[in-house]
């Protein structure tokens, strides 16, 4: 049975775990390398700053999944903004309704909030159904993303 929860500073080394399984699946990462000392650092900050919430997957101890967010002011009005970072579920546990979950988690979050909401799917993998599953939340169609990664 599959459990969820926020994650805090104990958690490092397990999001950091998943984290290498993403960046190495991610198609924005492919040939990308990972300081591995500097990304620490940063999920420390994650991990312990109360603008920013990560949410996790867990399989009994094993960390399968997890969202990363961050609320912040909106400097055009008077409402915070609640962007996810990325939200990422190893493959074994897709399409098993882990990332609806975890986008939940972040939903309600960010209604603690009184925030508008801002995601991202450009993972490749999977993309209509991610799209799909989010409209099932309440989210809308808004725009189109532009990219390009820094070599």
């Amino acid at each position: 049975m599959l459990t969820y929860r926020a994650l805090g500073p104990s958690d490092l080394e397990a999001l950091f775990t998943v984290g290498q399984q993403f960046h190495a699946e991610s198609r924005n990462y492919k040939g990308l390398s990972m300081d591995e000392a500097r990304t620490r650092r940063i999920l420390t900050v994650f991990l312990d700053n109360e603008m920013v919430r990560v949410f996790g997957a867990f399989n009994a101890e094993t960390l399968v999944g997890f969202i990363a967010a961050e609320v912040t002011p909106d400097p055009w009005s008077d409402r915070a903004v609640a962007h996810e970072h990325l939200m990422y579920v190893s493959p074994a546990y897709r399409s098993a309704g882990v990332g609806r979950a975890l986008a939940t988690l972040f939903v309600q979050w960010a209604g603690t909030w009184d925030a508008a909401i801002r995601m991202t799917i450009d993972s490749g993998v999977d993309d209509a159904k991610a799209v799909s599953m989010l409209e099932g939340l309440g989210l809308e169609r808004r725009g189109t993303i532009m990219g390009r990664e820094v070599n």
